[in-house]
């Protein structure tokens, strides 16, 4: 899967976009972490 081919207004799944399945090399824990501060979206 390429997120390129995506429409701009795309839901994803946690598994979809994070380590190993994904492109996004951080762990669950990591992203949730990054959402509370703002780090990711």
């Amino acid at each position: 899967m390429t997120f390129d081919t995506l429409p701009d207004d795309a839901l994803l799944r946690e598994k979809q976009i994070l380590f190993p399945h994904g492109p996004v090399p951080v762990s669950r824990s990591t992203w949730w972490a990054g959402v509370r501060s703002g780090r990711f979206p």
